[in-house]
This record gives C-alpha cells, structure tokens and sequence, in this order.
C-alpha cells in the first residue's frame, strides 16, 4: 500500500512495540524519509474537500496495547465518518468524552467485540452504516446496530467501500452480508 501512494506523512500512534509488522512499517518510512507525527493533542489537516480530525489516546501507558488506538473523524462536507481502531473499554470511555457529530459510517472498535462502553458509543454516534472488520460481532454490538437503525457491514466476508458525494454517503459495490453468522 504505501508504495501505491503519495507519501507526505504519517501519523500515528505513541505506542511503542517489537511487533514485527509495525517495526516494518517504521523502517520503511525512515528509508522512504516520511515523517513520522505522534499526535498528543487533538490534531486536525485537510485533504482536498475532506477535514481530518485525529484523536490520540488520553494516558500515556495502557495495560493492553489497542488502548493506544488513534480514533480518526473524515468530514467530507456533510458526510461523517467515525474509525475507531481497535479501541478497548478504557479507549472507549475516553472516545466518549469527545462531543462526536452523528456519523454516516463508523468502523466499529476492535472487530466489533463488546466492551462495557459499546452500546454508548454506538448511540453517541447513531450511525447509519457500521464496518465490522470480522466476519461476525458480538452481540451486544449487533444489538446497538439494530437499535440504531445502522446497517452492518464485515470486511471478514468481502471487501466494503463506501462513495460520498459531500451529501450523501452509499455503499458501493458492498455486498449486503443478510446471510453472516451472528453470535
């Protein structure tokens, strides 16, 4: 992916790791000569029409490393999109204190597994569409979906885009996945 693209610059987490992936991602970026921003207070850029907000982690020291996820709103005029990484209850509750926009499209913390936050966040942001990056969620999360009105889409089935217009946000080319295992 990073060879596909234009790179200006990175942002991402603080949190420091020997996982092998990640110190592959760093070293390509010190030999590509990216820069590298670790945002400790919100952290806001634009890209053509869109406005990127980025929202790093509270504390400094987490007991479970997807405590460190970066949580990231896209605003495309007026459409709002929610990415919540792989939040955790204690990054959930602090993505709780933000006053979040309704959303058009959240991609749904940690693969859709349920914390305590879950079902708070989820109505916090009311979304219309939510990504699981699983092939199923877990309950409590498919039950805030429903309560919510948002319609669900697993990238462990099949690959889901979206298209904005700046008004309207619609899946495009995303099959609806009525048939997936529900826990």
């Amino acid at each position: 992916l990073c060879d596909r693209r234009q790179r200006q610059m990175c942002i991402r987490d603080s949190q420091n790791t020997d996982d092998e992936r990640v110190m592959g991602v760093k070293a390509y970026l010190e030999e590509q000569k990216v820069p590298v921003l670790y945002p400790m207070r919100t952290y806001r850029l634009s890209a053509g029409q869109m406005q990127i907000v980025v929202y790093p982690p509270l504390e400094k020291q987490y007991s479970d490393d997807n405590n460190y996820s970066l949580a990231v709103l896209i605003r495309h005029q007026k459409v709002n999109m929610m990415f919540a990484g792989d939040a955790l209850r204690k990054r959930s509750e602090e993505l709780l204190l933000i006053d979040w926009p309704s959303v058009d499209l959240y991609k749904v913390a940690h693969h859709g597994r349920e914390n305590s936050a879950s079902g708070e966040l989820f109505d916090r942001l009311s979304p219309t569409y939510g990504v699981v990056t699983a092939k199923k969620a877990d309950r409590a999360v498919l039950d805030a979906a429903e309560k919510n009105h948002t319609e669900l889409f697993y990238t462990g089935i099949g690959e889901c885009q979206f298209l904005s217009d700046g008004e309207h946000l619609i899946p495009d080319g995303t099959e609806q996945n009525d048939n997936i295992e529900k826990e």
